[in-house]
């Protein structure tokens, strides 16, 4: 019967250090753990997206100067991209920094 010759397919799809169904992705390993780098990025870049739009809205509204908005513009663009930076060094050089391949996904 042709389910017994299939049944164990999932197995063999994904080749040694790839993750999932998809090939050549790789497993996600980080200096630190990916997950809480992301989380942390996430909720960096959620916090200044919530208080630069605040910033504006006030701007906006005429209770701070223009010159503010345009700060608080500037410092979600910073944050957000030095979280995006920071995520993605932390993934890239995880691999060479733990010793090359590990089994064991963070």
């Amino acid at each position: 019967m042709q389910v017994e010759k299939i049944h164990d397919v999932r197995k063999h799809l994904g080749s040694d250090g790839e993750v999932g169904f998809v090939p050549g992705m790789r497993k996600l390993m980080g200096v630190i753990n990916h997950r809480l780098a992301r989380i942390v990025a996430f909720v960096l870049i959620v916090v200044t997206l919530v208080a630069s739009t605040i910033v504006c809205l006030l701007a906006v509204w005429g209770y701070v100067a223009p010159d503010y908005a345009w700060r608080g513009l500037a410092s979600l663009g910073i944050v957000s991209g030095a979280a995006a930076i920071f995520v993605a060094l932390n993934e890239g050089f995880g691999p060479s920094v733990r010793g090359g391949t590990e089994k064991n996904q963070s």
